[in-house]
C-alpha cells in the first residue's frame, strides 16, 4: 500500500517542492491549500499521485473536519509522515504592528500547526514522522519580525516536547 503524506502550505515555496519530492519518491501526497485555483494547479501538475484538501490552518473547526474527509471521502486509513508547512510572516515594527497580523502569525504559524498535529497523531504509523517547518527565527529574532520570532520559538518549544512525548 503507498504511504501517504499530508503537506499544509502546499501552494508555493518550501510545501510545493516539497509535494514535488514526495510525489518523485512515489508517496501519495494530501497537501492543503486555501485556494480552489491552487487545488486545481497541484491536481494539473501532479495528477492523481496528489489529493489536494481546501483548507485553512487557521479555521481550527476546518482542521477538525479532516479526519472524517480521510477517512471516508478519500479513503485513507493511516498517514505515515505529516509535514507541518504553513507559515505566514509579517515585517513591522512591533510598537506600530496591526495587533491583527500579530494574531494571524499565532493562529497560522503556532496553532494551526498543533492543531494539525493533535488531528492526525490517531492516524500515524508506528514508524510515521511530524516534520515542523521552523526557521531561524526560531533561533533568534530579528527587527520587524517580532511575532514570527515568538511564533517560530513556539514551534521549536512545541517540536522538542512532542519528540519527547511521542519516543515513549
Amino acid at each position: 500500500m503507498q504511504k501517504v503524506v499530508v503537506v499544509t502550505g502546499a501552494s508555493t515555496g518550501i510545501g510545493y517542492d516539497a509535494v514535488r519530492a514526495l510525489v518523485e519518491k512515489n508517496y501519495l501526497v494530501v497537501p492543503t491549500v486555501r485556494k480552489d485555483e491552487d487545488v486545481r494547479k497541484l491536481l494539473n501538475d501532479f495528477g492523481d499521485k496528489v489529493k489536494p484538501v481546501k483548507l485553512d490552518v487557521s479555521d481550527l473547526k476546518q482542521i477538525d473536519q479532516l479526519p472524517k474527509l480521510l477517512k471516508e471521502e478519500l479513503k485513507i486509513q493511516s498517514v505515515h509522515a505529516l509535514v507541518n508547512n504553513a507559515g505566514v510572516a509579517f515585517a513591522a515594527p512591533f510598537s506600530e504592528q496591526d495587533f491583527a497580523e500579530i494574531a494571524q502569525t499565532i493562529n497560522v504559524n503556532v496553532l494551526g500547526l498543533m492543531k494539525m498535529t493533535q488531528v492526525l497523531i490517531p492516524f500515524m504509523e508506528i514508524d510515521s514522522r511530524i516534520i515542523n517547518i521552523s526557521s531561524v527565527s526560531g533561533k533568534g529574532g530579528a527587527p520587524f519580525l517580532a511575532a514570527d520570532a515568538a511564533s517560530k520559538h513556539a514551534v521549536e518549544g512545541f517540536s522538542d516536547a512532542l519528540r519527547k512525548e511521542l519516543r515513549l
